[in-house]
């Protein structure tokens, strides 16, 4: 599965990043690095929402359409992170 910024600049692979929340915003990091040192930084943000309660949600989309590609076995699939004022609080 793709995974696509909500700008549309990032597309990344899935099982090669680690998608992380944080406060409001939501982070992708390579699978291979342990962890950040100097917090996160705006160049890997993938997606920024209002509230950390619309991030929680987005990060619940992610997840849901994740296990249905699984659960249907499709080949290819992706995921936009949706706009803020697409997720409802």
């Amino acid at each position: 599965m793709r995974l696509i910024s909500q700008d549309g600049t990032f597309d990344v692979p899935y099982d090669q990043v680690v998608i992380q929340r944080y406060s409001d915003g939501i982070y992708w990091l390579n699978k291979n690095l342990i962890g950040v040192e100097s917090g996160f930084s705006e160049d890997f943000k993938i997606a920024s929402y209002s509230s950390e309660a619309k991030a929680i949600k987005a990060m619940e989309k992610l997840r849901e359409n994740y296990k249905n590609s699984t659960l249907y076995k499709e080949d290819f699939l992706y995921f936009r992170f949706p706009k803020d004022e697409e997720v409802q609080e």
